[in-house]
């Protein structure tokens, strides 16, 4: 398949939220269970929303669990391809590892084994 138009942008969030999921599914974190991530394309990143799209990261000890929210806006979806998605999901690796770092484990390690899986679910969604 070849991606390009609206076609691409209505499409493309799915494929990949289901590769993020089979390629997070790989990745072995120090005190964390469970990541979980919302994606919304759509609307426009203010500064409250978070540096570089990523906001409300929180991370709970007590289940082993970090949540976080990306919003992505259509348009630049829409201008830059699947390869705009990227810099949104390096920067969730980015703070989650800034954030195990933080509490004492291997953050930098976490954020390596995160950005590795992002390449490879990207790559998993374009091809499907």
């Amino acid at each position: 398949m070849v991606y390009g138009g609206p076609d691409a942008v209505a499409r493309f969030p799915l494929e990949l939220k289901h590769a993020l999921r089979d390629r997070f599914a790989e990745v072995q974190l120090i005190g964390i269970d469970t990541l979980d991530v919302m994606i919304r394309v759509g609307g426009l990143i203010t500064p409250a929303e978070g540096d570089g799209g990523v906001h409300n990261l929180r991370r709970r000890s007590s289940d082993g669990r970090i949540t976080a929210n990306i919003v992505i806006p259509a348009s630049e979806l829409e201008h830059g391809g699947i390869g705009v998605v990227t810099g949104y999901l390096n920067e969730l690796a980015d703070r989650v590892g800034a954030r195990l770092q933080a509490a004492g484990t291997p953050g930098t390690e976490a954020t390596a084994q995160l950005r590795a899986a992002i390449q490879l679910a990207i790559a998993d969604a374009a091809a499907s």
